[in-house]
């Protein structure tokens, strides 16, 4: 079943519904259908936030608005197309023929190669999504904060990495924003006010004096910390991906009631395993 299919199935109307996508919105199927959902997102405005797919198609969108401004840049990069095309006809695969063709470049040609990143792949599904898009649909992808935080329901949304605090000290350090009640200079006389202005205090921190939270590859790329307190790009195992859970049910005792848990649920969904975060995308 596809995406709309899926929204049909759970009667979505856009006029009065709010959906929310955890981003790599493209590149996660045909380009026909990259370019259908991406169209059907820029049509509505959809809310949501950057996946490190979605990063990598505006890197691409850039470096070709860049490149062809240069001299002879479009002529280059058609016969390089057109080689490919031919060699892919043969039973290349992309990533083996790019890496042949920079090492064996020389010249000019060399000098042209210089141009794209090392680690880059052109004529990717990145690269020709990229280079489809409409001014629209880029305008939609740059407009995708790379969190969003909704204070009245206590929950964040990233793509891949937010942590509860700073993984370089003990989780009841005093750098910790969960490891102390922050000071607030009015707290009203309710107990519900009190409690809500705590946790929203805390979370604003998360955000903000959690060192790792406010590195963008972080938020988009993360799956994992590991023993040496690093971050990881993939999941290489059970154990290792069960640490981002660890971190959030070891929290301290002087987080308000009920944030622990209520974000201890979300982050399982996100990152706990790769097949999670497959299961959820496809729901999106």
């Amino acid at each position: 079943m596809g995406s709309r299919g899926l929204l049909d199935k759970v009667c979505y109307d856009h006029r009065s519904d709010v959906l929310v996508h955890t981003g790599d919105i493209i590149t996660r199927g045909s380009h026909q259908g990259s370019m259908a959902i991406l169209d059907f997102m820029t049509n509505y405005n959809i809310t949501g936030v950057r996946g490190n797919h979605d990063q990598k198609v505006i890197e691409w969108k850039c470096w070709l608005d860049w490149f062809f401004t240069l001299s002879g840049a479009a002529e280059w990069l058609a016969g390089l197309e057109f080689a490919w095309l031919e060699d892919h006809q043969k039973g290349h695969e992309l990533e083996g023929w790019v890496n042949s063709r920079r090492q064996a470049s020389r010249g000019k040609d060399y000098i042209w190669w210089k141009h794209i990143p090392e680690d880059w792949i052109p004529f990717s599904d990145h690269y020709y999504i990229a280079q489809d898009l409409t001014e629209e649909q880029y305008a939609y992808l740059t407009s995708l904060p790379l969190k969003i935080y909704i204070p009245s329901a206590h929950t964040f949304i990233v793509h891949a990495g937010l942590l509860p605090y700073d993984v370089r000290y003990h989780y009841d350090h005093k750098r910790q924003p969960l490891a102390h009640v922050p000071h607030i200079r009015s707290l009203g006389s309710s107990h519900n006010r009190k409690t809500e202005a705590l946790r929203n205090a805390q979370e604003l921190e998360i955000l903000s004096q959690v060192p790792q939270n406010t590195q963008p590859w972080v938020n988009l790329n993360m799956r994992s910390v590991l023993d040496d307190k690093s971050i990881s790009k993939y999941v290489s195992s059970l154990c290792s991906a069960s640490l981002s859970l660890i971190l959030w049910l070891g929290l301290p005792k002087r987080v308000p009631h009920g944030l622990g848990i209520g974000i201890t649920r979300c982050l399982y969904v996100m990152v706990f395993t790769r097949k999670k975060l497959h299961t959820f995308r496809t729901l999106i």
